[in-house]
């Protein structure tokens, strides 16, 4: 039982690795829910983007994941927000056209900063003075897309919810099977000691 867990273990990680969106289990299909992964690219200094499958943008911090997720998984997670859905990038800047709770530009090279009141709401229509005192635009020339960060910046290996999941369930199924077998064996009587029914 143990080594066919293990075996089904391996083999789901390899098809994950793969790229699969799921596994078929007695004609049942199971599905690793990848319809939530993201995507992580270097950004330097702990920094990094952050691409969902819709196409968005946005900049996070990152920390190593911890094990055995790191390195099964990937190597890094996001660790909160700092510029949320970036929309654009000029010189060392990258910002959003929406005020939100986050900082609404970032320095990439000298961690300078803009924050601005969430309240404001859209700003490509009433550039605020303090972006438009570090030299920001909304010029389309500017423009951030998904595709512009992936090809620019280093990719790195993120810890996907979805690997997590399917992985947490077999470390349950390994602990019931080691906590079974450690029993079986404490009970187990000693070599040359006698048995309950001996004579």
């Amino acid at each position: 039982m143990t080594w066919v867990t293990f075996g089904f273990f391996v083999l789901l990680n390899a098809y994950y690795r793969l790229g699969a969106g799921g596994v078929s289990v007695s004609g049942a299909d199971v599905s690793f829910e990848r319809r939530f992964d993201v995507e992580l690219f270097d950004a330097k200094d702990g920094l990094a983007f952050l691409l969902t499958k819709s196409g968005s943008v946005s900049l996070v911090k990152i920390e190593r994941g911890a094990f055995p997720f790191c390195p099964l998984c990937g190597e890094w997670e996001p660790a909160g927000s700092v510029v949320n859905v970036v929309g654009y990038s000029k010189g060392a800047w990258i910002y959003s056209d929406h005020a939100s709770p986050f900082f609404e530009a970032w320095n990439l090279e000298t961690g300078e900063s803009v924050d601005l009141d969430a309240s404001l709401g859209p700003l490509r229509d009433h550039l605020p003075i303090e972006l438009e005192a570090v030299g920001l635009d909304y010029d389309a020339e500017h423009r951030l897309t998904d595709q512009l960060v992936a090809r620019d910046y280093p990719a790195l290996s993120p810890i996907n919810e979805s690997c997590v999941v399917f992985n947490m369930a077999f470390f349950l199924i390994f602990v019931v099977l080691l906590t079974i077998a450690v029993t079986f064996l404490l009970r187990r009587p000693a070599s040359g000691e006698a048995g309950p029914y001996s004579a």
